[in-house]
């Protein structure tokens, strides 16, 4: 059995005696991750349901011969909340390069896009914050720059901005992605792996994000994409990718490759595979 995730994994009782994996636990989402202007009655509840979730998630571990996470980070956290389990692998969330490398699009001058449904509320939060308080920066220097968000427009309503298109669900978010100059990931909550870095880099689209949005990926600041956790950093970056072509090229090339080396999901199902095997194994000889 491999019980996807903690909705999955708390029907362990329905697969007793037979091997199990509890795969992709995930944690960062839970995590209080401090003040962002919050209520205190909201910090408080978030506070209780970290306890709540950790204390549930190690009660689980237990019936599972093996659990996967996303990254090094959550592995961490998972050791912490459970010291006596130690059976803790880390598989990266990945993606199926031989989708993107035939996709080439001609970039559309000054463009930015961002995916994701806004029904998230990482996601939203996310273009919340963009669009308030570093989009309007990135603007001041004329109107050359454009946003086009991909994806579910959900109920939320986002601050008013020009140049700024909401495609709702897109049949193939790839075109969308590989046609413009800079992808952005402004994401200051939520945990695990995020696809649409992994989607850019394959698509050898530029990626500006927080240090939030690449958790669980190898990623180095200047040479694979370029890092800014303030509004201004995040602006003067998204300026400096699109002022310099030949530059975002070069990181784009080299956020290829490292896809190419260790999100390409032909590598790591062979990772998987050899764990569900190993579970097998120590299943059946104890």
């Amino acid at each position: 059995i491999v019980a996807s995730q903690t909705a999955m994994a708390s029907y362990y009782r329905c697969f007793e005696g037979i091997p199990a994996i509890f795969e992709e636990v995930e944690l960062g989402c839970f995590r209080p991750y401090g003040s962002r202007k919050c209520p205190m009655l909201e910090q408080a509840r978030a506070r209780l349901r970290w306890a709540k979730h950790r204390r549930f998630v190690a009660g689980l571990l237990p019936n599972f011969s093996f659990c996967t996470v996303a990254s090094e980070l959550e592995s961490r956290m998972l050791a912490e909340i459970a010291p006596g389990y130690p059976f803790i692998h880390v598989i990266p969330n990945s993606i199926d390069l031989s989708r993107y490398e035939r996709l080439a699009e001609e970039k559309i001058h000054g463009s930015l896009i961002f995916t994701g449904s806004l029904r998230y509320n990482a996601n939203l939060d996310a273009m919340d914050w963009f669009l308030k308080d570093i989009y309007p920066m990135i603007q001041s220097r004329g109107d050359d720059v454009s946003l086009t968000i991909t994806g579910d427009p959900g109920c939320g309503k986002l601050p008013d901005a020009s140049n700024v298109v909401q495609t709702g669900r897109v049949e193939d978010v790839r075109e969308w992605v590989s046609a413009a100059m800079v992808s952005i990931a402004p994401i200051r909550m939520g945990g695990g792996t995020r696809f649409k870095i992994l989607e850019s880099f394959a698509l050898r689209t530029p990626v500006v994000a927080t240090s939030k949005a690449v958790e669980g990926i190898e990623a180095k600041n200047g040479e694979h994409l370029l890092l800014a956790d303030a509004p201004e950093d995040f602006a003067r970056s998204v300026l400096r990718l699109l002022d310099n072509p030949a530059e975002a090229y070069q990181m784009a090339d080299k956020a290829f490759d490292l896809v190419r080396a260790r999100y390409d999901w032909r590598t790591l199902s062979q990772k998987f595979l050899h764990l569900v095997d190993q579970a097998v194994h120590n299943f059946c000889n104890p």
